[in-house]
């Protein structure tokens, strides 16, 4: 999503998740970026979920609880 504009300049806006979506659904550019936007909040809403009864877990041992957040990690890495 946020490299959009350079791929689009580019020419290389082909494989854009925004692109995929103006062509396979009809949607605009703000249509296809609001609904890029609200499904990246509802699987970052789903994981803080899971992380957090994952957290609570007993059962799990503290090489799973470090997996756990890292992934966190990558997925913001992934968004800044």
């Amino acid at each position: 999503m946020y490299s959009y504009a350079v791929e689009r300049s580019k020419g290389l806006s082909g494989c854009n998740v925004l692109t995929i979506l103006m062509k396979e659904k009809g949607m605009s550019l703000q249509e296809a970026s609001d609904y890029t936007g609200n499904y990246c909040d509802d699987l970052l809403d789903t994981y803080l979920k899971a992380r957090k009864q994952l957290s609570e877990s007993q059962s799990l041992g503290p090489k799973a609880t470090q997996f756990i957040y890292a992934i966190g990690h990558w997925m913001m890495g992934n968004l800044v």
